[in-house]
């Protein structure tokens, strides 16, 4: 029996209501003897969901090599269930833009951020568990998508009170719940939920989406699609950029990751990196403004000087690529970069005359989209060789390496601050006006033009305090990540060693 509390708020007109496609749509895929064809006439009934759905379809997002061009194919292609849930998910999206023009104090931007990130790491860690539990990464992203749900309708109803109470939390979202029911006797995951049962979504879903604010120790381990869902709120949390202690809350995330699933601390970190760049895929494929999406680099740097060291917590080589040089550019490796920058910084002794490149490719991801999953290779392997070029022109002690993904580092002994920065845009001016041969799907060449991202991290006196090889690294990289993130194509100097030693925060 539901409370008066929870009774007024869904029975208030104004809440969100899901879309007649919808509906159609999840009654259709309860019936055991449902005929797709009469699937794809429901979705295709509704244009603007077919059109978000087959341009989520053909994203970089699921990678199909084939185009795909109507609904049946989208269905064949990827499945029903994916299909369902991105008709679902899109549909949400469109329940939730109702009336936004009007009523612009909610934060959406920062409500979609979450939900999409949600949504991306439920999923990149239902695939990362495949082995071990079984949830479907499409009930997982759906149930993630729409656990915040209950946040739109407690504010539709209740205004500027709502929005009071979600600035009474702050930072904490964990928090947000406990003011909800303190202050309104109900909470957004009791909405949500209530919601999620009325739109006869299954039960799994009803119960994720109600306990995704209960705390980890009261989670049993026969409910995983909840667990992940759980841990998916947590890591959007974790991530959050007004978090002040980020190390502390990703270790704290790593331990109760271990302690549900078994995975290792490199699996755990490679599974948000891909929720990131899927989070990103998202915002991007449904025209949504959702804010700048999270990075987790500085967090996951921060993380490993924590356990020891960015150089000596790196995936180790193998052998061979330890003695051989990278097939690819033709460069040393990682080992070399590790072995030749102590050396450096040790017989520089503290001088300030080292400097530490990382070149970022930029847009990979759509190259290989627009060109084939060879693009990005033929563009890096193109900077490789303008690097070397670059270096084999500079006088003192200087060497390439290939670093990890699209980046390649240099190091440069004997140079100040103001010397290295004025090379570093030297290089970038010189890769960004030299044409590349890229090899493109169909065999043909096409010239393009390829920018890259320099970020530059370097011991300069009066600038910036880095007292080991790890601290070099990590400033370079740091500073590849602000260039990224400021659209590519530029220098940046990474400047404020201490921006994740402030005070610390707990995790929702």
């Amino acid at each position: 029996m539901l409370t008066p509390a929870l009774e007024s708020v869904l029975s208030n007109p104004v809440l969100p209501s899901l879309p007649t496609v919808a509906l159609e749509v999840l009654e259709l895929t309860s019936r055991s003897d449902v005929n797709l064809r009469e699937i794809e006439r429901a979705i295709e009934r509704d244009q603007a969901i077919s059109a978000r759905v087959l341009r989520m379809v053909n994203s970089s997002y699921y990678g199909l090599s084939t185009r795909c061009g109507n609904i049946h194919q989208a269905l064949a292609f990827l499945g029903l269930e994916t299909v369902k849930s991105l008709v679902l998910g899109f549909s949400l999206v469109k329940t939730v833009e109702a009336g936004e023009e009007d009523e612009v104090t909610f934060d959406f931007p920062d409500y979609w951020r979450r939900s999409f990130f949600c949504a991306s790491t439920a999923r990149a860690f239902a695939e990362a568990l495949r082995n071990q539990v079984r949830v479907d990464p499409d009930e997982a992203f759906m149930a993630a998508l729409i656990q915040d749900i209950g946040m739109v309708a407690l504010w539709r109803v209740h205004g500027d009170r709502y929005l009071q109470i979600v600035d009474m939390a702050g930072v904490d979202h964990h928090g947000v719940t406990v003011t909800e029911r303190r202050t309104l006797e109900i909470d957004h995951a009791e909405v949500g939920a209530e919601m999620a049962r009325r739109w006869r979504f299954p039960n799994s879903i009803v119960s994720a989406i109600a306990s995704h604010h209960h705390p980890f120790s009261g989670m049993t381990e026969h409910d995983a699609l909840a667990r992940i869902v759980r841990l998916a709120g947590a890591a959007a949390s974790m991530i959050d950029r007004r978090i002040k202690s980020p190390r502390s809350s990703l270790q704290r995330f790593e331990r109760q990751v271990t302690s549900w699933f078994k995975m290792k601390p490199v699996e755990i970190r490679d599974a948000l990196e891909v929720a990131t760049k899927r989070a990103e895929e998202l915002a991007g494929s449904l025209d949504i403004d959702a804010g700048s999406m999270p990075s987790i680099d500085e967090i996951l740097l921060l993380a490993d000087e924590a356990r020891g060291g960015m150089l000596n917590a790196m995936p180790p080589e193998t052998e061979d690529q330890a003695d051989d040089l990278d097939e690819l550019t033709g460069l040393p490796g990682r080992s070399r970069l590790v072995t030749d920058l102590e050396t450096a910084f040790s017989s520089c002794g503290g001088t300030g005359s080292v400097a530490l490149f990382l070149v970022g490719l930029d847009d990979v991801r759509a190259l290989n989209e627009r060109l084939g999953d060879t693009g990005g290779d033929s563009a890096l392997a193109h900077v490789a060789g303008c690097v070397k070029e670059f270096t084999a022109s500079c006088r003192g002690r200087v060497g390439a390496y290939r670093f990890v993904g699209a980046e390649i580092a240099v190091i440069f002994e004997g140079v100040d601050t103001s010397t290295a920065l004025v090379m570093a845009e030297e290089l970038r001016l010189d890769i960004a006006c030299r044409p590349a041969r890229i090899e493109s799907r169909n065999g043909d060449s096409e010239f393009s033009s390829i920018h890259v991202t320099i970020g530059v991290g370097l011991h300069g006196a009066g600038r910036l305090t880095i007292t080991s090889p790890d601290g070099l690294l990590r400033a370079a990289m740091c500073a590849v990540t602000a260039g990224r993130r400021l659209g590519g194509d530029r220098v940046e100097f990474h400047h404020d060693e201490s921006a994740f030693d402030e005070d610390h925060v707990e995790v929702a």
